[in-house]
């Protein structure tokens, strides 16, 4: 799939929502779910694609009230439910920013560490994902 399709997806989705898009100048996406906006770099690729469903997710996806790990499990299951395609290099992605919030919650000791419910959604959602290939 073209990425000016996936793009023309993102777009179509927002603009269906009233959320508006600014365009990122790095790699990284931002959500603001109460201001209706997403801040995402353009997409180029099934990675920036992923990216850009997450942070749509933030916006439109479950679980945005609970703890800040089960929002970022929520926008990532709506990125999945959601995506016109799904490819091994968007799980990747998608584990990746996963792995990084348990990471720094263990690593501080944060009083919200990920609990083995939590745990158990990050790989059931990895590996659904993984039958989308």
């Amino acid at each position: 799939m073209k990425a000016t399709r996936m793009q023309a997806h993102i777009e179509r989705i927002a603009n269906e929502n009233g959320i508006k898009i600014i365009a990122s100048k790095g790699n990284r996406g931002w959500a603001c779910r109460e201001e209706k906006y997403i801040e995402i770099p353009t997409v180029k690729s099934p990675t920036t694609y992923a990216l850009a469903l997450h942070e749509l997710g933030h916006c439109l996806g479950k679980r945005q009230s609970e703890t800040r790990l089960k929002s970022e499990i929520g926008a990532w299951e709506w990125a999945v439910e959601n995506a016109l395609l799904w490819k091994p290099s968007m799980t990747k992605k998608m584990r990746r920013g996963l792995d990084s919030y348990v990471r720094k919650y263990t690593r501080v000791n944060y009083a919200n560490d990920p609990t083995p419910a939590e745990i158990r959604l990050i790989e059931e959602l990895c590996a659904a994902s993984a039958h989308l290939w």
